[in-house]
């Protein structure tokens, strides 16, 4: 995946007032350009993201209830498409249209966002452009703005021989817990290869966090969990949401940050919704990419909303199958084979519009091999 004139550049730097807009920079051929709307223009940000995740949980409330949900249909990307007008000058939009269009079928261009903290809420791969969502049209690599010091040099060929995958406790149930059982199966000969938790449909051996410090040397890292919750202002993961002893199995940004993983993984967060956060935070726009890549990730694949179960599951099959290939003439650079997951379920037709949820956080050109 060569990065040429097919890749776009945008910077979002905090606002210049309170709860105004991002500042918006754009690349323009190695200088940055200050493309920010006048701060008046706009909405300020909590307004925004008040509309949106209202607009999210909506729609996702109806997708449990059994009611289809078109993604493409009028009444759920016209929300999507007036945030994305609100958030960008007009002028960039064109330059990203001019892009998105001028691409090949199956050979979409590549947008780099570079982040702030304060600009990660928004959610970028589903944001409208009047044609198609931006996280279909374009391969989107999420890269944040930090203090800490995160592993992103070095090769971007890894080897992948060792996987964890964590499935959190009263998650799922037969038989999309059997799906789940087979997301890594047949991508290594090595019977050692995955190490998975709990072994067995059997409800015995559900994680607690110590797994999570566990999985510090493995090259993937797969948690399958609650999330969505909210305490106080922070949101976070939860291995067994109905346990007091909550310190056990809550996965926040702290831990995230201290997670001190020795491999440079790849990190795929699966936060399903539950009980709670239908009835309250379903909507919730929040994320852990950039605390898991200051905690040793190279890549991190999250949700920046709760998803339902059978697309939680579902969608990691089809992006490892996407991501460790059938060979090495098969196998797709890890923005590529994210971007194939989210159009496979767009040409079936999903009336479950959270595999549109996905994004990337890390380079975009990396590979991972399976031993």
């Amino acid at each position: 995946m060569a990065e040429t004139t097919r890749t776009a550049q945008i910077m979002l730097l905090p606002p210049t007032v309170a709860d105004g807009p991002p500042q918006v920079l754009m690349d323009d051929g190695g200088i940055w350009r200050d493309m920010a709307l006048p701060q008046g223009d706009v909405a300020g940000q909590s307004e925004m993201r008040r509309k949106i995740e209202l607009h999210l949980k909506t729609a996702m409330d109806l997708v449990d209830s059994g009611v289809p949900v078109l993604p493409d249909a009028a009444g759920f990307k016209t929300q999507l498409r007036a945030l994305y007008q609100e958030l960008l000058p007009i002028e960039v939009r064109e330059e990203l249209k001019k892009l998105a269009d001028s691409a090949q079928a199956g050979d979409p261009p590549l947008l780099k966002l570079f982040l702030t903290p304060g600009a990660e809420w928004i959610p970028w791969e589903l944001l409208h452009d009047g044609t198609k969502f931006l996280g279909l049209r374009f391969m989107i690599a999420r890269l944040p703005i930090v203090r800490q010091a995160t592993e992103v040099k070095g090769p971007r060929t890894r080897k992948v021989e060792s996987v964890f995958s964590l499935l959190g406790k009263d998650i799922l149930q037969n038989p999309v817990f059997v799906e789940w059982e087979k997301i890594f199966s047949g991508f290594s000969p090595l019977s050692t290869w995955e190490r998975r938790y709990p072994p067995s449909s059997n409800g015995a051996g559900y994680p607690t966090l110590d797994r999570l410090d566990e999985a510090r040397g493995a090259d993937v890292v797969h948690v399958t969990c609650h999330g969505g919750l909210k305490d106080g202002n922070e949101y976070y993961w939860t291995l067994d949401h109905n346990n007091q002893i909550f310190t056990d199995y809550r996965i926040t940004e702290t831990v995230a940050r201290n997670a001190t993983l020795e491999r440079r993984p790849l990190v795929f967060g699966n936060a399903c919704a539950s009980t709670a956060t239908q009835s309250q935070n379903r909507g919730a726009l929040y994320g852990f990419g950039a605390n898991f890549m200051i905690g040793g990730a190279l890549n991190f694949v999250g949700t920046f909303a709760p998803i339902t179960k059978t697309i939680a599951v579902e969608f990691a099959r089809r992006f490892y199958v996407q991501l460790f290939g059938n060979g090495a003439a098969l196998r797709a650079p890890i923005a590529q084979a994210l971007w194939a997951t989210k159009r496979s379920f767009m040409e079936q037709g999903c009336t479950d519009p959270s595999y549109l949820f996905y994004c990337l956080y890390g380079p975009p050109d990396v590979t991972y091999e399976p031993a």
